[in-house]
């Protein structure tokens, strides 16, 4: 699957734009510390109005980690049993969330969290791990 996937990262990470299967659809997708990539997909989104948050597709538990901050050790055990799935979650967003997601020093949507997941598809998981 990863040498079908070469010419999406190499889009990806010359700060392109792309839509990318995921185990519940498809999402548009750009990396998350490429500033006019992102800006571009707020604007594919019509998200910049700041009503529609993005989610961060992430290729596995430790780069949740790093995007939020969680005390409990009760969400790790449930991200630990449920990821990589379907599912979308809610979680205190880390200072570490680039930048390109903030906007005049404050978070875009005025918001403190961020949805996180790590899809369940090998060629989603493929693109991931190559970024």
């Amino acid at each position: 699957v990863a040498w079908q996937c070469e010419s999406v990262v190499e889009t990806l990470k010359s700060g392109g734009v792309g839509v990318i299967p995921t185990d519940t659809g498809y999402a548009f997708c750009a990396r998350v510390n490429e500033k006019d990539a992102v800006r571009r997909l707020l604007d594919i989104k019509g998200a910049d109005s700041g009503k529609k948050p993005l989610a961060l597709l992430c290729r596995d538990l430790a780069a949740i980690d790093q995007y939020t901050r969680y005390q409990s050790r009760t969400i790790f055990k449930v991200l630990k049993k449920a990821l990589p799935g379907p599912y979308t979650f809610v979680l205190p967003a880390s200072e570490h969330l680039p930048r390109v997601l903030l906007k005049n020093g404050k978070r875009q949507w005025k918001r403190n969290t961020v949805g996180v997941r790590v899809p369940a598809d090998a060629v989603c998981a493929a693109i991931l791990e190559a970024l």
